[in-house]
């Protein structure tokens, strides 16, 4: 499908020759075949970024496990899926004919946090499965598989899929892996695989805060024994040889079957380090490698996103005025989304008929002034794709619903299907179509770690500073606002305040402003003016 346009790569420029210096991908040690699997399915990649220079060569390597920490859109989990599948595979001995196995095994396990993020890493090896000129090339169901929860798909196709055909890579959640082992222990057997990758690991590992009071940390740290998260769980599990081993720096030797591990994110806070090198034992710092980029700085509070153009602003909502906060610097002039010609091509925009039936006699959850101020800003300013982020419990189709009433074209966003975005994972040339039916895709907080949509130039937030002030929440408008500002480009991160809730006879500005402002200033952004709303 990579030939005809039809998969979605990563996102990336248009080609351009590496520089001076610069590495090329044969020189990090892949194959020639899969850099031409590379170059047929995404043409734009012509030369690694700095950090896949520095990760692939030590992912191929195997000797170390890899702690990878660079800001959003700097290329981490396709460096990291591009060494996976360079690695050799393995075919076992039975152990009781002690003869090879006619089956290969699992080589690699990739853990991540949602589903849409594991078929989005699907849908790239898929991409360069099928883009293979190689005549022998192997069955798409042999290089990758997901497991993630579906109903109980995951214990019944998913489980049959897995043991008929065991995958060079196997891309899951946490929760799914540990319902298959729980069903079936010998579908994964963890001593045969080579490397486990954990993506975005601060979002699926909990560490004690050091931010909080003393009396507090027995009290997490008990918690957290007694309730570690299923990562926490799965990780032990893997890595019981060094759990059980007491000094970690006295460490020198283990066994084989111990799989390298592989850890990613753009927010690895020290408690978290700590936490991966002592606390849990299930890295060695002695023998770890650190990777990041140059622009990287370990202080997350001076740490900015990966784009040099992205500009954020805050809305204030109140009864039918919409405005910036006065705080907020002129913000860049840019001329509106250009409508296309092709009016025969617009969509007509309502909800469906099963949507009606769901939601039409019950209240929304949510303030239609603050849809409808995201509609404007919508209409007014985005030329192709923007992202709508909720928080993580919100009901996104009751979201969508809302928003279609309002002829705004909402789509919740499920990238297994094309028309709910899977289609604009795609860095096509031709943006006729999307620019044309502009697009809104909805997601919460949780599902948006990770997602990579290469036309995607604005996110919209709401719900995301009612709550306390932590430093998680740095973390979390780093992850949601860096869907924009991938490999360098620019993009708008838009927060609206919703003033017509009220805490304690006092407007949630009084309240949710300043934490704003703080999260602005941590990252290094000053807030700039929505021209519209001016």
């Amino acid at each position: 499908m990579s030939g005809k346009g039809d998969y979605p790569p990563p996102s990336q420029e248009s080609p351009s020759p590496p520089q001076p210096g610069q590495q090329s991908f044969i020189s990090l040690g892949l194959r020639p075949s899969v850099i031409k699997a590379l170059k047929n399915a995404f043409p734009n990649f012509v030369a690694p970024t700095e950090t896949q220079s520095r990760l692939i060569p030590d992912l191929l390597e195997g000797r170390q496990d890899i702690l990878v920490l660079d800001e959003t859109g700097t290329g981490k989990s396709f460096g990291i899926l591009l060494g996976l599948l360079n690695k050799p595979r393995l075919r076992m001995k039975d152990e009781t004919t002690e003869q090879p196995r006619s089956k290969l095994s699992i080589t690699s396990l990739y853990l991540v946090p949602h589903k849409d993020l594991a078929n989005q890493l699907y849908i790239w090896v898929k991409a360069m499965t099928e883009a293979s000129s190689t005549h022998n090339a192997p069955a798409l169901s042999s290089v990758a598989q997901v497991l993630v929860r579906d109903g109980r798909k995951h214990l019944t196709a998913g489980l049959d899929a897995l043991k008929e055909d065991p995958p060079h890579i196997l891309i899951a959640t946490p929760q799914a892996v540990v319902d298959v082992c729980e069903q079936d222990p010998s579908a994964i057997p963890f001593s045969e695989i080579s490397t486990v990758v954990v993506d975005e690991i601060d979002y699926l590992v909990e560490a004690v805060p050091r931010s909080i009071d003393p009396r507090k940390v027995v009290k997490e740290t008990r918690r957290l024994q007694k309730h570690p998260g299923v990562t926490s769980e799965l990780l032990s599990r893997i890595y019981e040889s060094r759990v059980t081993e007491r000094s970690h720096e006295e460490f020198v030797a283990e066994p084989a079957t111990v799989p390298q591990l592989v850890v990613s994110s753009a927010t690895v806070r020290s408690n978290l380090s700590s936490h991966l090198f002592f606390t849990s034992g299930w890295m060695r710092k002695h023998n770890t490698s650190i990777i990041h980029g140059p622009n990287y700085d370990k202080d997350v509070a001076a740490r900015g996103l990966g784009g040099v153009d992205v500009h954020h602003s805050v809305v204030i909502v109140q009864n039918n005025e919409a405005k910036n906060i006065p705080q907020a610097a002129p913000g860049p002039k840019i001329a509106p989304p250009s409508l296309s010609d092709g009016e025969e091509n617009l969509v007509d925009i309502d909800a469906s008929e099963e949507q009606k039936a769901l939601f039409s006699e019950k209240p929304s959850p949510f303030d239609q002034q603050i849809f409808e101020t995201i509609g404007m800003a919508f209409a007014m300013d985005v030329p192709s794709v923007a992202l709508l982020v909720l928080e993580s419990s919100a009901p996104v189709h009751r979201a969508v619903y809302d928003l279609r009433s309002l002829g705004i074209n909402a789509i919740a966003m499920d990238v297994t299907e094309t028309e709910k975005g899977g289609a604009h994972l795609l860095n096509r040339s031709d943006m006729s179509q999307f620019t044309a039916n502009p697009v809104l895709l909805v997601c919460t907080r949780a599902t948006a770690r990770g997602i990579d949509f290469p036309e995607l130039t604005h996110v919209f937030i709401v719900d995301m500073f009612s709550g306390p002030m932590k430093g998680q929440l740095v973390d979390e408008y780093l992850h949601v606002a860096g869907r924009v500002g991938r490999f360098g480009r620019g993009g708008k991160v838009i927060t609206f305040i919703n003033d017509n809730k009220t805490r304690k006879d006092q407007p949630s500005s009084r309240y949710e402003l300043p934490r704003v402002l703080r999260v602005l200033d941590s990252i290094g952004a000053k807030p700039v003016r929505f021209e519209h709303f001016d």
